[in-house]
């Protein structure tokens, strides 16, 4: 039974990103090389044969580019299948960084042995303490000594995946691992993974990237699966029109915005700023905005979804009550 679920999990992997680039070797001064994964025996080594590369290694540029944010990456772990998801808190200083149709961060897992991991996380739903989310992807299978750190825009402010910051005092040396920087940070502030909830792969593939949209970067040759449509991408070039999105993605199939729980929270800040009018000069904490009006257009907005979550736990407790199901 558990081989038959492994293998309709890799042919929906196969089937949901055929036709993804071969290769991610990003050519930058911010590079967190890792392990690539290994080929395995039996279905996954079927399945894939000739399909995707086995590296040595691959290089991951932790800065992002704008475009880059709308969505997540697709490395050879997540064509193979080879992913573990986690939930995790989104802290709330780093909407000093949120704009609408943002959906993603980077982050850095790091085991006891010295083996390192790429981390993405995704902008996710309110749950039913108030707190917006974030649905954290590794690429690989971390054991249990591994903590995650999750990083700001420009590698300058680490995060907890619980929603704590941390001042990264020397961006250059945590970039490069000089003289084991990257590693001490990590191994201090970190949080280790069996602290964190695990979510179902197969659930992420199935209910949520499987009905994301195929973009190509421009400039890297990356992948990128976002949930944003062509409509939607177009009103943030409109928003961020120093970035030039539809100059640097290139839509490689058909575009809709998505119905799964993180592309409806996406779309409704999208919609909120719509509605309100927010011009930016940029995402992350050096950029500047250009009125006061869009840091309370921010604040009404995720105080909003806020408001709605607690509503909608209330009443549902009220019918349950009222049904006999709670005291």
């Amino acid at each position: 039974m558990y081989r038959r679920h492994l293998w309709l999990l890799l042919l929906l992997v196969v089937s949901l990103l055929s036709g993804c680039s071969k290769q991610i070797n990003l050519e930058s001064s911010a590079m967190l090389a890792v392990d690539a994964p290994k080929e395995k025996k039996g279905e996954i080594k079927s399945v894939y044969a000739g399909d995707v590369p086995v590296l040595k290694g691959q290089k991951i540029n932790l800065l992002l580019e704008p475009q880059e944010t709308v969505g997540l990456k697709i490395t050879p772990s997540i064509r193979k299948g080879e992913i573990s998801v986690y939930h995790g808190i989104f802290p709330n200083v780093l909407f000093g960084e949120y704009y609408p149709g943002r959906v993603r961060w980077n982050g850095v897992a790091r085991q006891s042995n010295g083996r390192e991991f790429f981390v993405q996380s995704l902008f996710s739903p309110i749950d039913n303490l108030g707190n917006f989310t974030w649905t954290i992807i590794v690429d690989g299978n971390p054991d249990n000594t591994a903590r995650i750190v999750m990083l700001s825009t420009a590698v300058d402010y680490g995060y907890s995946p619980l929603g704590d910051e941390f001042h990264i005092k020397d961006r250059s040396s945590f970039l490069s691992d000089k003289d084991g920087y990257r590693a001490k940070f990590i191994l201090e502030k970190g949080t280790p993974v069996s602290d964190l909830k695990k979510k179902d792969t197969g659930e992420f593939y199935q209910n949520i990237l499987a009905q994301w949209n195929p973009w190509k970067d421009k400039e890297s040759g990356d992948e990128i699966w976002s949930p944003l449509g062509l409509k939607e991408v177009k009103e943030i070039a409109a928003i961020n029109p120093q970035y030039s999105f539809s100059q640097k993605l290139v839509a490689t199939g058909d575009f809709m915005l998505c119905i799964d729980p993180i592309a409806v929270t996406v779309g409704a800040g999208i919609d909120f700023f719509r509605a309100n009018g927010a011009p930016s000069a940029g995402w992350d904490y050096n950029s500047e905005l250009p009125n006061r009006r869009n840091m309370g257009i921010i604040i009404g907005w995720v105080s909003e979804m806020q408001r709605k979550r607690i509503v909608e736990v209330n009443n549902r407790y009220i019918d349950q009550s009222d049904q006999g199901g709670m005291p």
